[in-house]
Formats: structure tokens, sequence, C-alpha cells
């Protein structure tokens, strides 16, 4: 792999992060999901019902908060174990930087 082809991987995956960074928060609100913003966007605590769970967008990583949690990778994933109807109700974001 040359040098051109690394920076050009990097340059990609940044513009990847920063693109799931903005979409990641609206498609939650699309869901009805509650959550709060931390770190300005990079870190959401996310609530739906009686389950809470830490979500950061930009790698799509997430880890519910309980005893012997699951975690993952993908909002899509985050909304499945969640589980939310897709009602497609919005929902207000708190944001508590």
């Amino acid at each position: 792999m040359t040098s051109t082809e690394t920076i050009d991987m990097r340059a990609e995956s940044k513009a990847r992060r920063a693109r799931n960074k903005e979409n990641s928060p609206r498609i939650l609100m699309q869901h009805g999901i509650e959550f709060s913003v931390h770190n300005d966007g990079a870190h959401l605590i996310v609530r739906h019902g009686e389950l809470k769970a830490d979500f950061w967008p930009a790698t799509g990583f997430y880890k519910a908060r309980v005893p012997g949690s699951k975690h993952g990778r993908g909002v899509f994933n985050l909304i499945k174990e969640l589980g939310s109807s897709g009602c497609g109700r919005e929902s207000a974001a708190v944001d508590q930087r």
C-alpha cells in the first residue's frame, strides 16, 4: 500500500465518521428515541423506556448500562437492542455539553 492510498483511506474514514456523527442523532429522533448530547456530539446517552446506553455516533459503538451489558456497533443495531417500535415520532434531544 502506498502512502497516497493510506492518506486516501484515512480521509475516507474521517469523512465517514463525520457523516455518522451528523446522521445518527437524526435517525434516533426519527425512531422516537430520547438522548442527551455530550462532548459536542461525540457521546450520546440514549434512553428508551427503562433502558439506557452510551453511544458514540462517529464510530457507531454502543454499550448498554446494565450488568453484563451488551455492546455493539451501528445506530440501527442500537435501535434494535433498545426495542424501538420505529413509529417515527420525533423526540427532543437534550443538549448537555
